[in-house]
């Protein structure tokens, strides 16, 4: 795949498509203190798309909170088409088919998206629903009408998406609070097999028996979405009454809609304004003509009615960061996308006040947060500049933001992956490549290793607190199969020892990026 774009959700994503076009997003939702270890050590996505086939999601930074995000990448003709895990913020609509349910004549021509306020049509209510649930053998058949004079909250999820996961146990209190009053049903695309094999390990590490609507596509036709978690409110009168972020589902919110039908006013937003990020900003619908511009850089405030987004050109002549924060600026400009920049434990801030460059809110707050501190920022270059377009990016942010940022060599633990023995356990048997991951495993055939090690670098251990090394010299394809929390050093450790590697803390002088307040009178380099 020589054709890449690539593209950077900063709150929520990676995605490549058919069209070999690669995004990467982020999301974030607070999430409270959760009470079962796995679920607490999670990695933390900033929200998640829910472009599933051939679309690849990565966190960019850690958050303390609930939006997260999927699948890792190899930033070579290689792409690594690896299935991450949650933060769900999808830009591109996956083509829908909606079955006919039993009974029920519903077809794609026939589902009209439904709204704020409108009414759930009969065929919705009484349409045959295929739920599993851990501990139980086969599906069973569930229709909304099931629960009427109840409100219901429809929760779409999916097992690749964490805050999704983490919101479980929130969401079982819930219903154990208001058991006569409240109906949360989890909904999913994905196919039992998928869903029921994830809910058992859950029961076997948790002891939780999940439930969820599975291979949906109905449901998600009349509430079409791009990020998920996402929750779709239906009252006892049935009725949409609202759709939110997990945020919104509290104890009072719910309590105030049951007794006084008021209705939360964190109502989640997914519009786009016009802009279209496959054009430069200011050319072509953009208002300017693309054959006008040979060169201009552009730094604003915060646009408003805008998805915060990056996106570099595959030649590498323009770069465009929308509603970004200072932070994720720096890290692109000094970074220039190398794999290891992506790990946040790869940032160190020497700052007086460093709410200012980044912040660990989510959700409503964070919007207000980047409203007041982000910016948008565009820079586009002649074809014969493209090899210092990040070197005018850095002129650029030294000029505009008043921070003094470099790449350093610092002494610091690090997390070092080595082999034990000089015998190739790894080496593949050949076969069909693949992978299949989640919480509690990884299985790869005939992948190359740099897969593996970017999953662990930038996914499964971006929450350890220190940088990853990969020491062990291997480069070729392999096979693996991995049962263990991957996100838990202890356990991924004993895993490893059946292919002679081992996970050991050990200084290392590794480069970081090093960002500090610019003394007094400083000049631009």
């Amino acid at each position: 795949m020589n054709d890449i774009i690539v593209k950077a959700m900063l709150r929520p994503v990676f995605k490549l498509n058919s069209k070999s076009r690669l995004k990467i997003s982020g999301m974030a939702e607070s999430s409270d203190s959760l009470p079962f270890s796995w679920l607490e050590k999670v990695p933390r996505l900033p929200n998640m798309t829910e472009n599933i086939p051939f679309t690849l999601y990565f966190i960019p930074f850690t958050s303390n909170s609930c939006n997260w995000e999927k699948k890792i990448l190899s930033f070579s003709s290689h792409v690594l088409i690896t299935f991450l895990f949650c933060v769900c913020l999808a830009h591109a609509g996956q083509r829908e088919n909606f079955p006919a349910a039993a009974g029920v004549a519903l077809t794609t021509d026939s589902i009209k998206p439904l709204q704020i306020g409108d009414t759930i049509p009969e065929a919705l209510w009484n349409l045959p629903l295929q739920m599993v649930q851990a501990g139980q053998e086969g599906s069973t058949t569930i229709t909304l009408n099931d629960y009427k004079g109840k409100l219901i909250i429809l929760d779409f999820w999916a097992t690749w998406c964490s805050p999704c996961v983490a919101a479980f146990p929130k969401m079982d209190s819930l219903r154990e609070v208001f058991v006569d009053d409240l109906a949360i049903i989890p909904v999913t695309k994905e196919k039992r097999e998928t869903v029921a094999a994830f809910f058992a390990r859950m029961h076997r590490e948790t002891g939780r028996k999940a439930f969820s609507v599975i291979g949906d596509d109905v449901l998600h036709g009349y509430f079409r979405h791009h990020v998920i978690p996402h929750y779709v409110w239906i009252g006892p009168e049935r009725t949409v009454s609202a759709i939110t972020e997990g945020e919104a589902i509290t104890k009072r919110s719910i309590t105030e809609f049951l007794e006084r039908n008021i209705v939360p006013l964190a109502v989640k937003h997914e519009e786009l304004s016009h802009y279209d990020p496959n054009v430069p900003m200011m050319m072509g619908i953009n208002q300017v003509d693309p054959g006008d511009l040979s060169y201009h850089s552009v730094f604003t405030g915060y646009l408003t009615g805008i998805n915060p987004s990056l996106a570099i050109s595959q030649d590498k002549k323009r770069i465009t960061a929308l509603n970004a924060s200072p932070l994720w600026l720096y890290r692109v400009a000094y970074g220039e996308f190398r794999t290891e920049f992506l790990n946040p434990n790869r940032i160190r801030l020497e700052l007086a006040d460093k709410d200012r460059v980044t912040t660990d809110l989510a959700g409503v707050a964070y919007t207000e947060w980047l409203n007041k501190y982000g910016h948008s920022y565009e820079l586009v270059v002649p074809p014969e500049d493209s090899v210092q377009l990040f070197r005018f990016m850095r002129q650029d942010l030294d000029r505009f933001l008043g921070y003094r940022c470099n790449i350093e060599k610092t002494l610091t633990t690090c997390l070092v992956l080595r082999r034990t023995s000089e015998e190739d356990m790894l080496k593949t048997k050949g076969g069909k490549a693949q992978m299949k991951r989640d919480l509690f495993s990884l299985n790869i055939r005939n992948m190359l290793w740099k897969n593996f090690t970017g999953l662990l670098d930038i996914y499964y251990l971006q929450n350890i607190g220190m940088p990853f090394l990969d020491e062990t010299g291997y480069s070729g394809k392999v096979d693996l199969d991995i049962n263990a929390r991957m996100t838990n050093p202890s356990e991924l450790n004993k895993a490893l020892k059946a292919y002679h590697l081992e996970l050991v803390e050990e200084e290392r002088n590794v480069e970081m990026i090093v960002l500090r307040d610019k003394q007094q009178n400083e000049k631009p380099e």
